[in-house]
């Protein structure tokens, strides 16, 4: 499994990037951003969530390719949410989140992502980091 970024024990809500395991940052800002992709873990990828964390799925295969986000949260002590997932299509490329924080964080503040066949699939995890008024 690929970690997109590593976790803090002091991790307070204040990051303003997303720095993946073979990149830099990636924010996006009104300059804009010329996305860097990293091929998708045969075991699944994760990224640090902070509530404004979103990312992109690029399929270059020839068929679709199904995607599972894992949900974290319970209910009630013991019952859980069923994980969202979703379909793109054959050279089809889909952007998903963000993610609210107390339904898909794991235990270390990320967020796991799953493919039904990682080949030819590339992901980047993005944050928006300027917010214009």
């Amino acid at each position: 499994m690929t970690s997109y970024e590593s976790f803090d024990e002091s991790f307070d809500d204040s990051f303003d990037s997303v720095a993946t395991a073979s990149q830099g940052k990636q924010d996006i800002t009104a300059e804009g951003l010329k996305p860097v992709m990293t091929a998708a873990d045969s075991l699944g990828d994760t990224f640090l969530n902070a509530g404004k964390r979103f990312f992109l799925i690029i399929s270059a295969t020839g068929a679709a390719v199904d995607i599972v986000i894992k949900t974290e949260r319970l209910i009630d002590g013991d019952l859980t949410l069923a994980d969202q997932e979703f379909t793109i299509g054959a050279g089809e490329r889909r952007f998903a989140g963000p993610f609210v924080q107390s339904v898909y964080n794991d235990e270390y503040a990320n967020v796991r992502v799953t493919y039904s066949d990682e080949t030819d699939v590339e992901i980047g995890a993005f944050e928006l980091t300027e917010i214009l008024d």
